[in-house]
């Protein structure tokens, strides 16, 4: 029969390649976004200097008179924790066994669960990408969005329980109602899939106050079912505490949960300004560009069409307060929807040469600009990013657990099985902060969920 040690060779020097590729293929931000893997890590953080600052010794002089104080470019130190984000596959002893006379039916089983695998952990950093900064754990609050408390890798929040039904809004944790709603309310049960393993309570319970102290969520369990229409869950709460309105769900399960543990995401560019981002304190003239297409007024619940204008006035408002230019656009399809409709207006058909529908879609400010629609993004949001001011903060790149030689190891739960891990440590960082920015309260229809 084939040994555990021989399926780890398999998965090593196979899969490991593969499931490289698919990220580059299937994530955007992998392949867009640069790999810092030499950083120096203290512990479970490393420092970085972010630019601030621009040099003040360039300047013209008169014949003969003093020449412009030297200067350099404006730094600050800030701080990047590692985050630490897993996959795992388990395999029966009975298909290990099965591996030397039925290697076909083996193949398969494996190939299967690699590729589903893959997809999971992809569709997991996507979500990721998109959500809040981790916030400190103090007792002190965890002001993200304006008004509500929060952390980052929220699902939504509970904006009703009626009965046995949970209603949900603020898909991925931004808010879709109230007074710093951001995004259209719809979608709340968007990020949430039937079996999900979650966990709800208030930012305090679901992170654990002061730090180091375990987590206590009000309640965990499953999710029984959905109703996307009516942004409706069900339940099965296992005994515990049934989810309350204002409880955010993240996943997780008994004695851990994603709350304030994933990677930083782009969400943090929606982000109400105070406090500290990557450590550094908040300065306004430092920060990433934020505006709406509702008149430049606070969202509200009141959405508005998107308009050309709106998109070169994010870009020239960016390119103004950094010096930088925009060089990627960062969208849900459906915004797409909106934009081809704008072009539509300009488009001068040939008489024998009627076509529809497009290739590609760019945006030119100035320059062409990149532009991206992903089905994770926040709906009516559109970000503005400058490549070069972000990185993969990479401690431990992804790679299959094997710190005991073998991949595959025996499972704990007196099961006649083997598990494996595929695991990374690293986090998203923002290496000049004022270059990135988010329109957002766009109108947008033809939405899944």
């Amino acid at each position: 029969m084939a040994t555990t040690s021989q399926i780890s060779q398999v998965l090593q020097n196979y899969y490991e390649k593969d499931t490289q590729q698919t990220f580059s293929d299937e994530f955007w931000a992998e392949s867009e976004i640069a790999k810092a893997k030499n950083l120096r890590w203290e512990g479970d953080k490393v420092k970085i200097h972010v630019h601030n600052g621009r040099n003040t010794g360039a300047a013209a002089v008169a014949e003969n008179a003093a020449l412009p104080t030297a200067g350099y470019q404006g730094t600050v130190q800030g701080e990047i924790d590692r985050k630490f984000v897993y996959g795992r596959i388990k395999l029966t002893g009975q298909a290990i066994y099965s591996a030397q006379s039925e290697a076909h039916a083996f193949k398969a089983v494996l190939d299967f669960e690699m590729e589903r695998l893959v997809r999971d952990v992809t569709s997991m950093r996507s979500f990721h990408l998109y959500t809040g900064q981790s916030v400190p754990e103090t007792a002190g609050g965890h002001t993200l969005w304006g008004s509500d408390e929060g952390c980052n890798a929220v699902r939504c929040k509970v904006t009703a329980a009626p009965g046995a039904n949970v209603v949900c809004g603020h898909p991925g944790g931004i808010p879709s109602t109230g007074a710093s709603q951001l995004v259209p309310d719809i979608g709340g049960t968007r990020f949430l899939n039937v079996d999900d393993p979650i966990v709800w309570g208030t930012a305090l319970e679901l992170i654990g106050i002061p730090s180091g102290t375990p987590a206590a969520p009000s309640g965990s369990g499953t999710v029984a079912s959905i109703n996307r229409a009516t942004q409706t869950i069900t339940v099965n709460a296992g005994g515990t505490t049934a989810p309350a309105v204002g409880d955010f769900i993240v996943r997780g399960w008994a004695g851990s949960n994603e709350a304030n543990k994933a990677p930083i995401g782009l969400g943090s560019l929606l982000q109400f300004r105070s406090g500290q981002f990557q450590g550094i304190a908040y300065n306004g003239e430092q920060w990433a560009g934020r505006t709406t297409v509702n008149a430049g007024t606070p969202f509200a619940g009141t959405t508005a069409p998107l308009t050309l204008d709106a998109l070169h006035l994010m870009v020239q408002q960016l390119r103004e307060q950094s010096g930088r230019s925009v060089d990627l656009m960062i969208a849900h399809p459906s915004i797409s929807r909106e934009y081809v409709d704008l072009l539509d207006q300009q488009v001068r058909y040939a008489p024998n040469e009627l076509t529809a529908g497009y290739e590609t879609l760019s945006f030119s400010s100035g320059k062409p600009i990149k532009w991206i629609f992903d089905n994770d993004c926040p709906y009516g949001v559109v970000f503005f990013l400058n490549k070069a001011s972000l990185m993969w903060a990479v401690n431990r790149p992804w790679m299959w657990e094997k710190t005991d030689g073998n991949v595959l190891r025996q499972d704990l739960g007196d099961l006649d099985a083997f598990q494996a891990r595929y695991v990374s440590y690293y986090n998203l960082a923002f290496k000049s902060l004022n270059c990135n920015g988010a329109l957002y309260g766009v109108d947008v229809s033809g939405t899944l969920f």
